[in-house]
């Protein structure tokens, strides 16, 4: 990865962060009906851009972060604990985004865990 001013620059992103939206969009009409509520994050142009969602449910927040690079981070808290469960993934293509999404559906729907 080639650097500029000591900051990594991405020439080949991995990841579309404005794909986020559109399979966001895509699972909206089944999140409401599910009850998850969600909001999201424009991409950033940082040094290393990334874009997110945020969601909330009667029992867990949870947030997906997407880095063009590929690395994805899944966190989820349960309000009847305390804690954050946090999963890193490292997609080397664009597919694996939806995958880690119907993740964070999957968390946020589920019951929480006894303990962290």
């Amino acid at each position: 990865m080639p650097f500029k001013g000591g900051q990594p620059t991405y020439r080949c992103p991995v990841v579309d962060l404005d794909a986020l939206a559109q399979l966001v969009s895509e699972r909206s009409e089944a999140w409401s009906t599910a009850g998850i509520q969600w909001t999201l994050r424009e991409p950033s142009t940082t040094s290393k851009p990334s874009a997110s969602v945020r969601c909330q449910t009667s029992v867990a927040l949870g947030q997906l972060t997407v880095w063009v690079s590929g690395e994805v981070d899944v966190e989820v808290a349960y309000l009847a604990r305390d804690g954050v469960d946090v999963v890193h993934y490292g997609l080397d293509e664009q597919d694996g985004l939806g995958s880690c999404l119907d993740e964070l559906s999957r968390r946020l729907l589920a019951e929480p865990p006894l303990s962290a």
